[in-house]
């Protein structure tokens, strides 16, 4: 999305939250192919079995977005944040009940359940964990791991949303990866600290 439709999208916001009649119905459709392509992004990086497809996270996600009181946005930036959150919430509360089954029920691990490798290969509700402890380390940091996980992301848009260069957000990744990585492998200090 280019600075004029970012600047449509946020007149949008903008007149959803004020209530213009029609103004709600004209931004779902603005950024519903956005929302598809950030989903479908997110399950071809997994391959193999889904027990989701993108068209059915987006209308989740949707649902937690337009459904709640909070419709509020600032900006394109502020809502892409919204919809990474609100997709996120979907794949835990998706991977958290198969967890809960499969303890019981011998269910298999699903593809969707699985970390890209880039992050150490652990299933999606252990790096959720780790990700809510980086955050209170690295906020930036958190934020980057989230829209490349969960939004599939490249480092570009990424550097986009967080307003930074796009070598800075490489840098952030490639931080949160070496932290996360240690934290999930047990070896983060106390209060959350790497360890060397």
């Amino acid at each position: 999305m280019d600075q004029t439709e970012d600047s449509e999208v946020t007149r949008m916001l903008h007149d959803a939250a004020a209530g213009v009649p029609g103004s709600l119905d004209r931004l779902i459709e603005a950024v519903y192919e956005d929302l598809r392509a950030l989903a479908a992004h997110r399950m071809a990086r997994h391959g193999g079995p889904v027990t989701i497809r993108p068209t059915e996270l987006v209308h989740e996600a949707y649902g937690r977005l337009f459904g709640g009181a909070e419709r509020s946005w600032s900006d394109r930036r502020h809502f892409i944040n919204s919809a990474v959150a609100a997709m996120r919430s979907v794949l835990i509360d998706r991977a958290r009940r198969r967890a809960a089954l499969r303890r019981g029920g011998g269910m298999q691990r699903t593809a969707v359940d699985e970390v890209p490798a880039e992050f150490g290969g652990f299933s999606i509700v252990d790096l959720d964990d780790a990700i809510s402890a980086l955050r209170r380390v690295d906020a930036r940091a958190a934020d980057a791991v989230c829209y490349r996980v969960y939004a599939g992301l490249a480092n570009s848009e990424i550097a986009r949303l967080l307003e930074i260069s796009e070598r800075t957000a490489e840098r952030e990744l490639a931080f949160a990866r070496v932290w996360l990585q240690r934290e999930l492998t047990g070896r983060a200090g106390p209060r959350g600290e790497v360890m060397s």
